[in-house]
């Protein structure tokens, strides 16, 4: 197995698998399809945060999961600094379309605080994916849709299994 303890790999390579977790457009369109036909909310909406919630979801479990301090932090630089060259190929996309400059990073950095305050705010709730949910269907434009919230909730989930069976599945050369 590549990336098992007789073959590890870099932290470049781990970051750059967890880049793909966290920036899969088929899932990402996989989800918006499984949405039921009658959803009112804007799909345009909800695909732009389904995007942000993954990325975020990604960062969050590198650093709960990987438990050796240096490797966490080296980790996590790496990951960011992947989304941080794929942001700035969204953004430079994005702003001719918009006709104004967009700074995608930015709005990764503004998710990050709003999912932070959210589970701040509802510290009692236990299981984060309680929060995220909703959280997420508020940030989508369509709060009341029980559909959104469940997609919210289950994509949060599925992107920490992901990520937790990667990083528990290989071994990363410590730095």
């Amino acid at each position: 197995m590549a990336g098992g303890p007789e073959n590890p790999i870099s932290v470049a390579e781990a970051a750059n698998r967890l880049l793909n977790i966290s920036v899969n457009q088929n899932e990402t369109r996989a989800d918006i399809a499984a949405l039921p036909p009658e959803e009112a909310c804007s799909l345009i909406a909800v695909e732009y945060e389904l995007q942000l919630l993954r990325i975020v979801a990604t960062g969050w479990t590198i650093s709960y999961t990987v438990k050796e301090e240096r490797l966490r932090k080296t980790l996590s630089e790496a990951f960011w600094e992947g989304i941080r060259t794929y942001s700035s190929a969204v953004s430079a996309m994005t702003g001719p379309v918009l006709g104004k400059d967009c700074d995608y990073f930015s709005m990764i950095g503004q998710r990050v605080d709003q999912y932070v305050q959210a589970m701040m705010h509802f510290a009692d709730a236990g299981d984060p994916a309680r929060v995220i949910g909703p959280t997420f269907a508020a940030l989508c434009g369509c709060g009341q849709s029980a559909a959104v919230v469940s997609l919210g909730r289950r994509v949060f989930v599925r992107c920490l299994a992901r990520v937790q069976q990667f990083l528990h599945g290989v071994t990363i050369d410590a730095p």
